[in-house]
């Protein structure tokens, strides 16, 4: 982990976290493998125990990523199910094309069905809505959009890849 300017960013095989207020940022770039679904929740856990009103988690999924295979699936259920009563939303954007957002989709409302999400999980194909439906669940401690947008752009850089904004 490092420090940068806005917050303190962990690049773990490919895969950015940090933390603004009481979200719980990531941007995959690589593979979901086990090690680093398990990684994504322990840090979410660890914000967890700082927030008492519980977190939201907003991650972002471009089609350079790959989903979970069997046991990474495995890791996430049990993920969601130790931090499924602290969470208050799970947004998921899926960057790339249509067929890419209809795995994105399959996978997390497969995972949300297993793990009683319903209500809770947002699935968006842009960032700019992806922020909104964080506002929805908005606490005192969630940082503004252009807070949000920063500590975003922060995990764009720590893994040298070009953000993509899409409206």
């Amino acid at each position: 982990m490092y420090a940068r300017p806005g917050m303190a960013v962990e690049v773990f095989q490919d895969v950015a976290f940090g933390e603004r207020g009481d979200v719980h940022l990531t941007v995959w770039k690589g593979r979901a493998s086990p090690e680093v679904v398990r990684r994504a929740f322990d840090t979410a856990q660890q914000l967890i125990d700082r927030q008492p009103d519980g977190i939201v988690i907003f991650q972002i999924v471009p089609s350079s990523s790959t989903p979970p295979n069997a046991e990474g699936r495995a890791v996430a259920t049990r993920g969601f199910q130790r931090i499924r009563p602290q969470l208050r939303r799970l947004v998921t954007v899926a960057l790339g094309d249509a067929f890419w957002m209809s795995i994105v989709r399959t996978v997390m409302r497969g995972a949300g069905m297993l793990n009683g999400m319903y209500g809770i999980q947002a699935i968006e194909a842009t960032e700019a809505r992806g922020l909104l439906r964080v506002r929805e669940k908005a606490s005192p401690a969630t940082p503004s959009q252009t807070e949000l947008q920063a500590g975003i752009a922060e995990l764009y850089a720590a893994l040298d890849v070009e953000r993509e904004m899409r409206f």
